[in-house]
């Protein structure tokens, strides 16, 4: 008794931060799960308890509260091509010590004044736990999505091919360059009301093209729904802009492989040039900053660093293009993406970049 008084004691004046030290085995089973455990320490003479504080992206993660043993299992979409997770627990030395009522109110005031003081230690620590399911690293089927280019005759239609490109890749018939002119043409836009989505070429109206977000407008026409995403300009936890949008970029280009491998279809705005240049095997190292075009994506290889385009620049569909050469010509802007889906699954409109 007079142990489980001392140990109260010490928790409220003077606890003692848990530490964890976690392990992890190989992936097994079919479903390729991983399995670990978080080894927390009390160091308070209180046993830890362990909670999931922030889900995995790509899959899900049972843990066990008491002995901080965890399954992981990436969804079902990916676990042939692999994916790379992450998801946070908290290792906590202070549920078991708090007092019951009345006296555990009391508790918990004297253990904050102690806290503010620094007398004692944090109840938690937080542990960000890596989890690679290995595979094939590919990601879509960018034979069967090459049938859903088409040559770029208008000087200013590339939202419009490339919007029709998805159409092909999710309702299994490709709308022609000339029906999606007349489309555009028809419908009202999104950004710019009351003018229409596309007034004509960039040599006869002196604009250059569709706003993105008209692009995603269209895709309900087709029963479709889209969701925009781009890098804000922000950079937390202290990083640099230009660390943030890399990492930004990276995180994004999982996303990308993620959608193509549940069977959604991709657009992308790129540096025109860029992908030009690298179609006919010429990568370079200068640095661009502006994006003027977009794509769909058909396909990623990261086995083998390429990534599959449908680009009406182009001469043919799911040209493969160095990783290194579509970051760069997509990271010229802010990474924009468009995943787009059957609309039973819709998603939310977006924000806006302009490409031509």
């Amino acid at each position: 008794m007079l142990n489980g008084i001392a140990r109260q004691i010490h928790y409220t004046f003077f606890n003692n931060s848990p530490t964890a030290n976690p392990t992890q085995n190989a992936q097994s089973r079919e479903n390729k799960q991983v399995t670990g455990a978080i080894n927390g320490a009390g160091n308070n003479g209180f046993d830890p308890t362990y909670a999931v504080t922030a889900q995995p992206t790509y899959g899900e993660v049972a843990l066990d509260s008491a002995t901080g043993q965890y399954t992981y299992v990436a969804r079902n979409d990916l676990i042939t091509p692999g994916i790379t997770d992450q998801f946070t627990v908290t290792v906590n030395n202070g549920a078991a010590a708090r007092l019951p009522g009345l006296l555990g109110q009391v508790q918990l005031l004297l253990h904050s004044v102690a806290l503010a003081l620094g007398a004692a230690k944090p109840d938690t620590v937080e542990k960000t736990i890596t989890v690679s399911v290995t595979g094939t690293g590919i990601y879509g089927d960018q034979l069967a999505n090459a049938k859903n280019w088409q040559d770029q005759a208008g000087d200013n239609t590339c939202v419009l091919l490339a919007v029709a490109s998805v159409v092909g890749q999710l309702n299994g018939t490709l709308p022609s360059e000339q029906a999606m002119v007349t489309l555009g043409k028809a419908t009202t836009s999104v950004v710019d009301a009351p003018a229409a989505m596309y007034l004509g070429t960039k040599k006869d109206t002196g604009f250059a093209g569709l706003d993105i977000r008209d692009g995603v407008a269209l895709l309900e026409h087709f029963g479709l729904s889209g969701t925009l995403t781009t890098f804000n300009g922000t950079a937390p936890n202290g990083q640099t802009v230009a660390e943030a949008k890399a990492a930004y970029g990276q995180a994004t280009l999982t996303a990308l492989a993620v959608a193509l491998a549940e069977g959604k279809a991709v657009m992308v705005d790129v540096d025109s040039g860029t992908i030009v240049d690298a179609s006919n095997g010429q990568v370079s190292d200068t640095v661009v900053t502006e994006t003027d075009h977009e794509i769909a994506v058909s396909g990623v290889d990261l086995a083998n660093g390429l990534v599959y385009v449908n680009d009406g620049n182009l001469s043919k569909g799911s040209v493969g293009i160095p990783l290194s050469a579509f970051m760069s010509a997509w990271g010229a802007d802010n990474f924009g993406l468009i995943v787009a889906q059957k609309a039973a699954a819709a998603a939310a409109l977006p924000t806006a970049v302009i490409a031509a």
